[in-house]
């Protein structure tokens, strides 16, 4: 009796070791994986900034591309603003358009985004540089939306060639209230780096 006692005790101990030896799951029906330490240390360094929000206009896809390079490392949500017309498909038909638009001192109207501003401590905005400045969807963003003191603002541009500064300068001008940090600018010649670019800027902004 007390044989099999014994046999019955050792199999249950195996049966509990071999639960403790599935590290990072929970067996509720379905597998979860469990963030590593270095994970949740990650997730949970950057406090000073809050929950972020990235949000973006792209019409070339470039500026995307940067948005979720951004997004996959600061995490939060992603938002793209849209217009509603959209812009021709041809480069030069594009360019006419926008010509036309700045002429007339026309912004483009734009769809309506689902978006919670209040919850937000930081926001990552990104924009084309058109002609040198902010890109008229995002200029009608900055004019519809007040943005209240005490939000930082992480500005990123992309563009051919151009340099942000003009894009920055009319955003704070159209939005005095945010704190702002300083922008990343990324050419269409430094897309392939934007990766590396993008984590040296948030390690320069304090968000790594």
């Amino acid at each position: 009796m007390k044989k099999i006692l014994f046999v019955i005790l050792l199999l249950v101990a195996v049966e509990l070791t071999g639960c403790g030896n599935q590290k990072g799951k929970i067996s509720n029906g379905k597998s979860s994986e469990i963030p590593s330490t270095k994970a949740v240390k990650k997730m949970t360094s950057n406090n000073n900034f809050g929950r972020s929000l990235v949000v973006y206009y792209s019409l070339t896809s470039h500026t995307k591309q940067v948005a979720e390079s951004i997004h996959h490392r600061v995490g939060g949500d992603i938002v793209a603003i849209q217009t509603e017309k959209s812009y021709p498909t041809t480069y030069s038909a594009t360019t006419a358009e926008v010509k036309k638009e700045i002429r007339q001192n026309q912004l483009p109207q734009l769809k309506t985004a689902d978006i919670d501003w209040h919850q937000y401590k930081t926001i990552f905005v990104g924009s084309p540089v058109w002609y040198g400045n902010l890109s008229l969807p995002m200029q009608q963003l900055f004019r519809q939306h007040q943005f209240q003191s005490g939000i930082h603002i992480a500005p990123f541009f992309t563009s051919g060639s151009s340099s942000p500064k003009e894009a920055f300068t009319t955003m704070k001008r159209l939005q005095a209230q945010p704190s702002y940090h300083q922008p990343l600018g990324i050419t269409n010649d430094e897309q392939s780096d934007r990766n590396r670019l993008v984590d040296q800027w948030l390690k320069g902004i304090k968000f790594d």
